[in-house]
């Protein structure tokens, strides 16, 4: 009796690999579509089968029926209804994260690249709601209580953050320079933050101080010392250089004693 042939199927080399290179295509074409579908769930448009074919359905009963709507407010599933692609869509999301607002046509179609032809039929719908522009915000305008020189104590404890120890610091200071004449030498007093001296700033007038300023050539030791930038001291080497130097400026003095140039900027405003 003759051996009966193998069973099964026999394959050459040649054509174990053309097998070999088909059944890779198509791994290589599920992994190109489930990453697919993937990505078009993740943008929202698609979650489910069921849900697509929802939205399919809708869509194709819907085409004939265009209404006015807003572009600030486009949904996921509006976005799929009016035929806007998925980058579009999420152009438009991200747009709206920022807190931002669409007040044009020209500015949507930047925003979200959308064709001519999109817009040409979609663009005579863009319904703009009144109140689409935040509302400016109110500004309380400082109500001015006067001016710094003439305030009184009374005058100071109507500003927040000012009581009656930190105004009557505030007078005292006043009287021992003869005036303010800078805003800035409030940060002198002592216990006057910054906030606390932007508020003097905003509802107090600064204008011409009505003081008289000392004259460098005949100003008396006491004079000197009385100013708050020299000290008894500082007082007396001015003394000392005036007595070498019968015609001793400012500029004299600077180049003489080199002080700090702060100093010499403040005493410019006692001393001529």
């Amino acid at each position: 009796m003759k051996p009966l042939p193998p069973f099964g199927f026999q394959f050459t080399r040649i054509q174990k690999a053309v097998l070999l290179f088909l059944a890779l295509i198509l791994i290589l074409q599920l992994i190109a579509f489930f990453g697919f579908q993937r990505q078009r769930i993740e943008v929202g448009f698609v979650e489910d089968k069921a849900l697509q074919e929802k939205w399919d359905r809708s869509k194709q009963e819907n085409r004939s029926t265009i209404y006015p709507f807003n572009p600030n407010f486009i949904s996921s599933y509006k976005a799929y209804q009016l035929d806007l692609s998925a980058a579009e869509y999420q152009a438009i999301v991200a747009w709206r994260q920022e807190n931002n607002y669409f007040t044009s046509i020209a500015e949507f179609q930047a925003v979200t690249k959308v064709s001519a032809a999109w817009l040409s039929m979609y663009g005579p719908y863009f319904k703009w709601s009144s109140n689409k522009e935040k509302p400016a915000k109110k500004i309380n305008t400082p109500v001015l209580l006067g001016e710094l020189n003439t305030a009184t104590v009374s005058d100071f404890q109507k500003i927040r953050g000012i009581g009656s120890v930190l105004s009557e610091r505030i007078l005292k200071y006043k009287h021992r320079l003869g005036g303010f004449a800078l805003y800035d030498q409030l940060h002198e007093v002592y216990g006057l933050d910054t906030t606390v001296v932007n508020r003097l700033k905003d509802q107090f007038t600064l204008n011409a101080v009505s003081y008289s300023k000392i004259n460098l050539q005949t100003a008396s030791l006491a004079d000197l010392a009385a100013l708050p930038y020299l000290n008894y001291k500082e007082a007396k080497e001015v003394l000392k250089l005036r007595t070498t130097n019968d015609t001793l400026s400012l500029k004299g003095l600077k180049h003489s004693l080199k002080w700090d140039p702060l100093k010499f900027q403040r005493l410019t405003l006692y001393l001529y």
